[in-house]
């Protein structure tokens, strides 16, 4: 079994596999200018770099689809979640905004929260009045680039594509419209 490579060795491998360009990763792996175009060819023509390569590309594609799987599940989560996480419906039937049992990563998919407290009423029957905002991360896109990820919208007018586009439509006409107020 042939040695590990010597670290001028494995920063070639490294290198190598940032462009593809044997004569600038013997550069970058210390090798002088002069003779860096040689060394490089000398270098891709051993056996243990060649596997180093190998083994640094699986490495490099594993973390790319690693990568790509947290966006769709990120996608995924955005997409699919709506109100019904933050609002709750009371027993008069109105709607209340209730974060108590939010998760930190539910609260990420909130874009933006307000309050605004006022009076409400005529001469001393003014009451105090809160009203709570919240506006959820953009849906729609996320949906619609979850489902380009997953091959929709090659053409013709599906279902989906259908869709895609009602959805765009309510999402332009406003998402952050007041929810409920509450008296304080």
């Amino acid at each position: 079994m042939p040695s590990p490579l010597n670290p001028q060795h494995a920063a070639f491998a490294r290198e190598y596999i940032v462009d593809y360009n044997a004569k600038n990763a013997a550069i970058r792996a210390g090798y002088s200018e002069r003779t860096a175009k040689n060394q490089g060819y000398r270098l891709l023509q051993r056996e243990d770099i060649q596997r180093e390569i190998s083994r640094l590309e699986r490495l490099a594609e594993e973390r790319a689809e690693k990568k790509v799987d947290d966006v769709v599940a990120e996608f995924t989560r955005i997409g699919f979640t709506g109100m019904s996480r933050f609002v709750k419906i009371d027993e008069d039937g109105e709607p209340r905004i209730d974060l108590g049992d939010c998760t930190a990563e539910d609260l990420d998919l909130l874009t933006e929260i307000t309050t605004e407290t006022y009076l409400e009423g005529n001469g001393e029957e003014k009451k105090p009045v809160r009203r709570v905002k919240i506006k959820l991360m953009d849906r729609h896109k996320a949906l619609e680039r979850l489902y380009a990820h997953l091959g929709g919208g090659k053409g013709g007018d599906d279902p989906v594509d259908r869709l895609s586009r009602a959805l765009k439509e309510i999402c332009e006409r406003g998402s952050a419209a007041p929810i409920a107020t509450a008296n304080k």
